[in-house]
């Protein structure tokens, strides 16, 4: 079975993990949104554990669900702009992903 480079990087195997999280177009997106949200974060490189993140102690559960909800939206949004990069010839723009929640 071949391996599918990753259409965004084209440098590692195209997998969840590494789409979403250790790619360095999602590490942009994911520095875009800390800094928008305005916190700073530990970037995890497993995707379960990136999203356990989004959970901060001293928030109530409605703004940590309204975080998880980012999040959810930021991972839907980089899918969709790699749909378009890949069926569409798009150019490659973390940008899309942030303004499109703030």
């Amino acid at each position: 079975m071949n391996s599918i480079v990753c259409a965004l990087c084209e440098s590692e195997e195209e997998l969840c993990q590494h789409l979403f999280v250790r790619c360095k177009h999602a590490w942009r997106v994911w520095t875009l949104c800390f800094k928008w949200i305005g916190i700073l974060f530990v970037q995890h490189n497993d995707i379960a554990t990136h999203f356990e993140s989004f959970y901060l102690i001293i928030n109530s559960r409605k703004q940590n669900l309204v975080l998880k909800g980012v999040w959810t939206a930021i991972v839907q949004c980089m899918w969709e702009h790699r749909n378009s990069v890949v069926f569409n010839d798009w150019m490659l723009n973390p940008w899309p992903c942030i303004n499109s929640y703030k």
